[in-house]
């Protein structure tokens, strides 16, 4: 997404709205999973920083496999990653 915003006539704005709502879904997502999972602002940022990382892949890959990619399969797995990233994070505050 962001090498398609950087090549169009608009994309300075363009990347810069981009990259505002991206930092703000980053933002929301890090402060419920430090409420939700009792951890600090800075590996909370870890695990949103992960899913957004993990919906990035997916995203690609469902446009480089087409139809034939199961994103709810995907999704699934990384899901099982983000909570096995927590307990890594978790094992670290004890």
């Amino acid at each position: 997404v962001m090498l398609l915003l950087e090549r169009r006539p608009t994309g300075p704005s363009a990347r810069r709205a981009f990259l505002r709502v991206r930092a703000k879904a980053t933002d929301s997502i890090a402060e419920s999973y430090a409420d939700l999972f009792g951890i600090d602002r800075e590996q909370a940022l870890v695990l949103a920083r992960t899913v957004m990382i993990a919906a990035d892949g997916i995203f690609i890959m469902r446009e480089i496999e087409g139809p034939s990619f199961d994103v709810a399969e995907a999704f699934r797995l990384a899901a099982v990653s983000l909570i096995a990233v927590q307990k890594d994070l978790a094992k670290q505050l004890a």
